[in-house]
């Protein structure tokens, strides 16, 4: 349906048996359901089916069962960042601890 200028492409899938219709994005090489994207799955009260149009920034319009939606990407946190993040926290606390004794 649309393409962005990062040649990211959305659009919706249909089952070979016309069973349903499953919103899709193709970015990087990877063909992504963006119904599994929805964080947290479990909160979900509704179901996306249809991806329209995409803009530069990642955003997607769409339809659901419930109307139209608008999904916006959050980037994940690097696992690389978290863990220094992490280790950095223990740092202080283990070097307080010692300044205390």
């Amino acid at each position: 349906m649309d393409i962005n200028r990062k040649g990211w492409v959305t659009g919706t899938l249909t089952a070979p048996d016309w069973s349903g219709h499953r919103p899709a994005l193709y970015r990087d090489g990877r063909l992504l359901d963006l119904n599994d994207l929805l964080v947290p799955a479990g909160a979900r009260n509704g179901e996306l089916r249809s991806a329209l149009a995409l803009n530069d920034r990642g955003q997607i319009l769409g339809t659901g069962n419930r109307g139209h939606y608008l999904a916006t990407p959050v980037p994940e946190p690097a696992t690389p960042a978290l863990m220094l993040a992490g280790l950095a926290i223990v740092g202080t606390v283990l070097r307080r601890r010692s300044a205390v004794r």
